[in-house]
């Protein structure tokens, strides 16, 4: 394969605080990962228009608005696609779109709320490593989960071959397979996923022509023109947005 990305990070964790007395708005860019939210405090969450302490929020085409008022105890958990699909999650019906986290997790969404609250915030990453992989533990790994390992890794639609060949499908397959289980095609995964690295870079202050070259663009032009379609901001306005702070232990 001739363009691989850095391995997405199974699961990561971080956890958002503060008070804010009045609503406090912001966005979070498209990226190649499933987002759950947990809201622990006693304020209110609302992603997208949609008020849920407990929320799933599935790969998004465009960035997501949220709005956080009062005492905000958020703890943000991504998870690579692989990874929340092993999990069972169904998130060919999530993209672009969002869910109620007990609508797939059932009662172990408020086991996992609660376990959180009763945990200091530097020990919340391992809570969530534990149960995701005592989860795991439980299934196996399927053709379409080795599938979309090899796609996450992927910096070209060029390289979509390759990754077919590799898993022993077609290429038909593997459209096939990225569809239901994410939603999208691989050609629009590959492109959110490289997106998601060049903000990433730019937000760094690395130069936009060293970004282009590093993440599989063609040129500058094709990363500006992907950056129009998924952040809906230019390079230059992007890099500003990926250096604003937000609150954060």
């Amino acid at each position: 394969m001739t363009g691989l990305f850095p391995i997405v990070p199974p699961v990561t964790v971080a956890s958002f605080s503060g008070r804010f007395d009045q609503p406090t708005r912001g966005s979070a860019q498209p990226h190649g990962r499933v987002t759950v939210l947990l809201e622990l405090g006693s304020g209110s969450m609302t992603v997208a228009g949609r008020q849920e302490r407990l929320l799933i929020v599935g790969l998004q085409h465009t960035p997501t608005a949220f709005v956080h008022q009062g005492s905000i105890d958020c703890v943000e958990i991504k998870l690579a696609p692989s990874v929340a699909v092993r999990l069972g999650f169904g998130l060919g019906d999530l993209m672009g779109s969002m869910a109620p986290l007990d609508a797939l997790l059932g009662s172990d969404a408020d086991r996992l709320a609660n376990r959180l609250a009763s945990a200091a915030v530097a020990d919340r990453a391992v809570v969530v490593q534990n149960v995701v992989r005592d989860r795991l533990r439980r299934v196996r790994t399927t053709s379409v989960v080795n599938s979309l390992q090899r796609l996450e890794r992927t910096r070209s639609t060029d390289d979509l071959r390759a990754v077919a060949s590799e898993a022993g499908i077609s290429r038909s397959t593997l459209w096939r397979q990225t569809k239901a289980a994410l939603g999208v095609s691989p050609q629009h995964y590959v492109a959110l996923r490289r997106f998601e690295l060049a903000a990433s870079m730019l937000g760094k202050g690395l130069p936009a022509a060293q970004v282009a070259t590093t993440v599989g663009y063609f040129d500058q032009a094709h990363m500006h023109r992907d950056i129009r379609r998924f952040a809906n901001i230019s390079p230059r306005e992007l890099m500003v947005e990926q250096n604003a702070t937000y609150v954060q232990d």
